[in-house]
């Protein structure tokens, strides 16, 4: 049964997040008719940075989705599911903000070592990743706050514990009950 007055403040949460997360990862259009986050995954891709590639092409979203739905899951489900949920979507989060994080480190690290390598590209790549990266800084920051407050919406679901409390406990309940009516009965 989804009990959505107790989920709302979580589901706030996800919300924000995800239209964080979209409007940081989409951002088709800003800055100049470009998608810098796209701009990133090109320069990488250029200069074989693989981990900064994948994460800028396509595993960014891909994280998102996870997340935005194991929060959702988290704040409308009930019993072990939500409780497993409020503890896997935020780690998870965390490694995704690690990863943009690590992305964004290693695309600047490999992009520096090619073009100080070669004297052709140093030119046209400086100029054009300095610039991708500046336009992508605000839209990395959004990305990584969405990320922590969908982790967060689905960190604080509903209290679903005493649903979790009920079908762990019974058992228990059941046996002590039985051995209470067993000494009374002697």
């Amino acid at each position: 049964m989804i009990r959505l007055r107790e989920g709302a403040v979580g589901l706030a949460f996800v919300a924000a997040g995800a239209l964080m997360l979209v409007l940081g990862i989409a951002a088709v259009g800003g800055y100049g008719g470009g998608n810098p986050i796209a701009a990133l995954a090109d320069h990488a891709r250029q200069v074989g940075a693989g981990v900064p590639a994948a994460v800028f092409g396509g595993l960014d979203w891909v994280l998102a989705v996870i997340v935005v739905c194991g929060a959702l899951a988290a704040n409308l489900l009930g019993g072990r599911a939500a409780y497993v949920l409020r503890i896997a979507v935020p780690v998870l989060a965390i490694i995704s903000v690690g990863l943009m994080v690590f992305a964004v480190y290693a695309v600047r690290h490999d992009v520096s070592l090619a073009v100080n390598g070669t004297q052709q590209v140093q030119a046209v790549s400086r100029v054009a990743f300095s610039q991708s990266l500046q336009a992508a800084v605000p839209l990395i920051y959004l990305i990584v706050s969405g990320f922590f407050v969908a982790g967060f919406g689905g960190a604080i679901a509903a209290g679903r514990d005493r649903d979790l409390s009920e079908t762990v406990g019974a058992p228990r309940q059941r046996a002590v009950s039985v051995e209470r009516r067993l000494r009374s009965e002697s």
